[in-house]
């Protein structure tokens, strides 16, 4: 019976979704230290071949993001050269529906695609799960890290990569029927985890540079107060990066912040996005200097 619901559940999302990507070897390219003050769109005029992506500066690591492929990784090309990839949750459709031997068998083709150097070309991988990932939020994350072997799968404590702090956590929020990590316990578990890491009081703590969330979360922004980028997925209409500007509690000027949402798919879950790629300074003091301002006011 479990194999006639698998096979029905893939016929179904097949047709849903499609297996074609639109717009193969494109991408739209962001560099954090001279575009953070210039007006940022969304849009197609943004999308660029890869062979237009400038040659990386020294004192830059440059970050190749996606998210929400929903069992559709396989459809993606060779994605562009770049130090980190990053897949910000909703690896699945759906995950809850499927067998919990299905699942597993899933996630380690997963993993197997992760692994492929020639399609992911980035010698460092960060993933997180989504809500639609019930799998990952099942088997807990020892579990889910050991099969995934082909990454990195480390929540809510700092990553501390190429000279940039990162911190994961597959926290959003919904009304669909798909609602791993959204629960109030886990929410409140990832919120005490990032006051721990910026009140010395967890694992690894200091200064983080990049937040990686599935959903948007000024929450977590606010506590963990990254200093140059927040990465996410999860709201598909939301596509694109752009630039917050910030200030001190004090008033004084602070560096701005990236939002950049990465969902491969669209609102209609068509695999119409890009990745986006960031050039980000490779160690996160750096911005203050870069901004003009002192390690006091950041």
């Amino acid at each position: 019976m479990s194999a006639f619901l698998n096979l029905g559940l893939d016929t179904f999302f097949s047709f849903k979704l499609g297996a074609s990507y639109c717009n193969p070897n494109k991408c739209v390219y962001v560099n954090y230290s001279t575009d953070c003050n210039k007006e940022s769109r969304s849009g197609e005029d943004r999308h660029i071949n890869y062979g237009d992506i400038p040659v990386k500066s020294p004192g830059m690591i440059r970050l190749v993001t996606i998210s929400d492929t929903h069992s559709r990784h396989r459809a993606m090309p060779p994605l562009p050269e770049g130090d980190i990839f990053i897949h910000c949750g909703d690896v699945f459709m759906t995950n809850s529906m499927y067998s919990h031997g299905e699942s597993i068998k899933r996630l380690h083709e997963f993993n197997e695609w992760l692994g492929q150097d020639d399609i992911i070309r980035c010698p460092h991988k960060i993933v997180i799960g989504g809500n639609h990932d019930f799998i990952l939020d099942q088997l807990g994350e020892v579990e889910t890290a050991a099969i995934l072997s082909n990454c990195t799968y480390s929540l809510n404590r700092p990553i501390p990569l190429c000279g940039v702090t990162f911190y994961c956590c597959p926290l959003s929020r919904g009304k669909s029927h798909n609602k791993a990590f959204q629960s109030l316990d886990y929410k409140q578990h990832s919120y005490r985890c990032a006051t721990a890491a910026v009140t010395g009081t967890g694992t690894g703590t200091g200064s983080i540079d990049v937040l990686v969330t599935h959903g948007s979360n000024e929450g977590l922004q606010e506590k963990l107060q990254p200093t140059m980028a927040h990465l996410f997925g999860h709201y598909h209409a939301m596509y694109g990066a752009r630039f917050l500007s910030r200030t001190a509690g004090d008033g004084a000027p602070h560096p701005p912040l990236l939002l950049s949402c990465s969902s491969i798919m669209d609102r209609h879950y068509q695999l119409t996005n890009v990745p986006i790629v960031i050039d980000l300074p490779s160690i996160g003091g750096n911005v203050n200097q870069q901004h003009g301002l002192s390690s006091a006011q950041h």
